[in-house]
């Protein structure tokens, strides 16, 4: 590759435990074209991740842009590097965003409150 990133990025494959990669990460890029909720999402906000993601599927439910995560288009890389770099370039942003994810993740996903939000879908089908 002519761009010099296979020196700088490591593509490790299936691992059974994430954790000790976001750990050593900088940001999550999460360029999908199409999306559920997906679960590396859920990880890295989990791990305090600054998070550059395309505004697709479930990913604009679990991340608000600029308060735990920069949402960007889908097919636009442009915009999508942008914002990466912007994040790898601005310190105060990248804490922000990480931090912000966290917390996201600690109040919104965790069990607790995932039970809390079955519970108040089936109070609500019940009292039809």
């Amino acid at each position: 590759v002519s761009s010099g990133i296979q020196d700088r990025t490591h593509f490790i494959g299936q691992v059974s435990d994430p954790a000790p990669y976001y750990a050593l990460a900088d940001v999550l890029a999460l360029p999908s074209l199409s999306e559920g909720s997906p679960l590396a999402l859920l990880e890295a906000m989990g791990a305090g991740l600054p998070i550059v993601a395309t505004k697709v599927g479930g990913v604009p439910e679990m991340v608000e842009h600029e308060k735990s995560a920069l949402l960007v288009e889908s097919r636009q890389p442009a915009q999508l590097s942008g914002e990466l770099a912007r994040v790898l370039n601005d310190e105060d942003l990248a804490r922000k965003l990480g931090k912000g994810a966290q917390e996201t993740a600690h109040t919104r996903f965790t069990p607790q409150a995932h039970r809390a939000q079955r519970l108040a879908i089936y109070q609500e089908v019940l009292n039809l």
